[in-house]
């Protein structure tokens, strides 16, 4: 055999300690790359749902106003889902579907400011009711998610009928 330098010419393949360096970097970006695939998850499950609920709640508001009709929007007493309703929350009025939340980790809180007598709504729900006027029943909607921190805000103003966050 011919040496040049410390390497024989006919060297071939890899040596054990070189193979588990690679494969221990390798596992590694995996890793940090799953961790941060799973985080973007769940991070766009709670923002889409608050964006969605947002404009969900917008459109409401315009229907309301076009229409020359009383819309409301009941959000379940589990926090998962929400309803479209015009002129009340009762059966056989229903807009569209029920929507749910993108995961059933994100769930809906409100915090609404009822005048007396207050509008109909099932026993448990919440009901956010918007005027041909262009009011609204004034509130906070907070979308939150047990997996993060982090919460969303929604706000419903009382005498403009604006859905912001």
């Amino acid at each position: 055999m011919t040496y040049t330098g410390r390497h024989r010419l006919n060297d071939e393949g890899f040596s054990l300690i070189e193979l588990i360096v690679v494969m221990s970097i390798g596992g590694t970006l995996a890793l940090i790359g799953t961790f941060g695939f799973i985080n973007y998850q769940r991070v766009s499950q709670q923002r889409g749902s608050s964006q969605e609920l947002v404009s969900q709640l917008r459109n409401t508001s315009e229907h309301s106003i076009s229409e020359g009709r009383t819309y409301c929007v009941d959000i379940d007493p589990t926090g998962r889902s929400y309803t479209t309703w015009r002129y009340a929350c009762s059966p056989g009025n229903q807009v569209g579907g029920t929507r749910k939340t993108q995961s059933s980790k994100v769930t809906i809180a409100t915090a609404l400011t009822l005048p007396t007598p207050a509008p109909a709504c099932p026993a448990g729900h919440s009901c956010l009711y918007f005027y041909p006027r262009g009011t609204a029943i004034p509130g906070t909607l907070t979308v939150t998610s047990t997996e993060r921190p982090q919460i969303y805000t929604i706000h419903v103003e009382g005498l403009t009928a604006r859905v912001y966050s």
